[in-house]
């Protein structure tokens, strides 16, 4: 596993397993705060509220990229079955990626 899916992993188990206290502040088990310790004296965050604040960022943007994904495999799904061949798809899909490449 790359270390920034290592990264990924812990802050989504971290984020799961956090006890919220007075004021928002929050305790975690630790082998958790001690990777968050480890991250901020890397000077990956400034403090653990930092650390969580990224975290809750990462995963909202990972909703909403779930939710594009589904939307598009939704739309594609009732599409239907094309009449075009697979080298017409190909073709289409290079042209598209040539112009992507280009801006």
């Amino acid at each position: 596993m790359s270390s920034e899916a290592l990264g990924i992993t812990a802050c989504f188990y971290a984020y799961s397993h956090l006890s919220f206290g007075p004021e928002n502040a929050f305790t975690e088990p630790d082998p958790l705060r001690d990777w968050v310790q480890e991250q901020i004296q890397e000077g990956s965050y400034s403090s653990s509220s930092d650390y969580v604040r990224d975290l809750i960022r990462r995963d909202r943007e990972s909703r909403e990229q779930q939710i594009v994904l589904q939307e598009a495999i939704t739309a594609g799904l009732k599409s239907g079955i094309s009449q075009r061949s697979m080298e017409d798809l190909l073709e289409e899909a290079k042209a598209k990626l040539l112009v992507l490449n280009a801006n």
